[in-house]
């Protein structure tokens, strides 16, 4: 028997009676059996008793993976999630008093290191990024065999929990979200940073209602093209989102991928149903390849024949029949009525008519040159209609006063007469 044994059955005893899946008679029951058997699984024999099921003690054994799991620095408080590459938790960072969400890599990809390499390296690229809409990294390290990232928790759901609910998004607010994304991808493909996995799940919000792009970057680990057995490419992602080249070309990728997964993740918003779908992954990795997607407005008449075509746009099989970059998506949004400002973003609008990050700087200077004078001008006119405001009044107090004064001579005259 493994030393570690008895404290990892120890742990399951505490989990099961913590959680009401036994009472001390049948946990005391189960130790006595594997006391008898001499097994070293006290899992096993509580599955063989018939107190849990597989997929229950599958579950406590999850729980008892994450109450191992220690990290300095942080206390795990919950699981919120999990991937092919990790699960997150919702943590307490201890120094700074706040909650975050911690990633962690599976132990069992922790043993590969070209996988750890990855991780650690494209953590700290986009814990680099800051931008109000990208969720903000914070810390990326090891321990214990254990690697993680910590980021920025967001406590407002996601945009899928409405398609949960069987509600569609407006035209109005998806326009708006969708130009806070089409910024953040902006934002990190200046870095060269792509997202390859671009869903409903991955856009959140924080408790304000600001819209954040999860698992940026990170996601190219879990998306990007990796080695299987005999070195034959595989393509991991989410079939109902992904573009046709990360299928067919998957070595050659760039932010147009993210824009096509964005216009089949507001396809899906507003209109309720995805834009291929199939019976398998395979079927709907295909259907992408061999079918044109339907157009939005005839599954929803009262969205407008212009954005419905930019959506269109968006899903195009040929990337170059795309908007060519999230800044020229932005353009196109502003085009159609998006108003910078009331997309929580007034300072990306400088950046949206760029096309280089020569002419960017160049923007902004004479920007900046022209606005100075143009506030001044405003507060000077303000100025000067406040104080004809003022000379109003007081013209209109001093009428009163002397009026108040011809009344009072005037009553004065009458009584000494009388």
């Amino acid at each position: 028997m493994k030393n570690s044994e008895p404290t990892e059955n120890g742990q399951l005893g505490e989990i099961v009676i913590e959680k009401e899946l036994l009472n001390s008679r049948q946990l005391a029951h189960c130790l006595e059996i594997s006391k008898e058997q001499g097994s070293g699984d006290l899992g096993e024999v509580m599955v063989v008793a018939g107190y849990l099921t597989p997929e229950q003690m599958t579950a406590v054994r999850a729980e008892a993976r994450r109450r191992k799991c220690r990290i300095p620095g942080f206390e795990i408080l919950e699981k919120v999630g999990a991937g092919s590459y990790g699960t997150v938790y919702r943590a307490r960072q201890m120094a700074m008093e706040r909650d975050v969400a911690l990633k962690v890599l599976h132990p069992e990809l922790s043993q590969n290191m070209a996988v750890v390499k990855k991780y650690i390296s494209e953590a700290r690229a986009v814990a680099k990024l800051n931008h109000p809409h990208i969720v903000q990294g914070i810390d990326v390290g090891a321990c214990d065999g254990y690697y993680y990232f910590a980021m920025e928790f967001l406590s407002g759901g996601t945009l899928s929990e409405s398609l949960d609910a069987g509600a569609c998004m407006s035209e109005s607010e998806a326009k708006l979200y969708l130009y806070q994304v089409a910024q953040a991808l902006d934002h990190a493909w200046q870095q060269k940073i792509i997202h390859c996995d671009l869903k409903p799940d991955n856009l959140m919000l924080n408790e304000a209602g600001r819209l954040k792009l999860t698992d940026l970057g990170l996601a190219q680990v879990g998306t990007a093209v990796e080695s299987a057995a005999g070195g034959k490419k595989v393509v991991r992602g989410t079939p109902h989102y992904i573009s046709p080249e990360q299928i067919e070309t998957p070595d050659d990728l760039d932010c147009r991928c993210d824009l096509y997964s964005l216009g089949a993740t507001f396809f899906h918003l507003l209109s309720g149903v995805t834009p291929f779908n199939g019976e398998n992954k395979k079927e709907i990795m295909l259907a992408r390849l061999k079918q044109d997607a339907p157009e939005l407005k005839s599954l929803r008449k009262e969205i407008s024949p212009d954005f419905s075509r930019l959506i269109g746009s968006l899903l195009a099989k040929d990337r170059t029949q795309r908007p060519q970059s999230p800044a020229e998506l932005s353009r196109k949004l502003i085009e159609l009525g998006v108003d910078p400002k009331a997309a929580g973003d007034h300072l990306s609008a400088v950046g949206v008519a760029r096309k280089s990050s020569s002419t960017t700087v160049r923007k902004r200077k004479s920007t900046q040159v022209k606005r100075t004078p143009a506030r001044r001008a405003t507060s000077s006119t303000k100025l000067k209609e406040n104080m004809k405001k003022n000379v109003l009044w007081w013209l209109i107090a001093g009428v009163v006063v002397l009026g108040l004064l011809f009344c009072a001579v005037v009553w004065k005259i009458v009584m000494e007469m009388t």
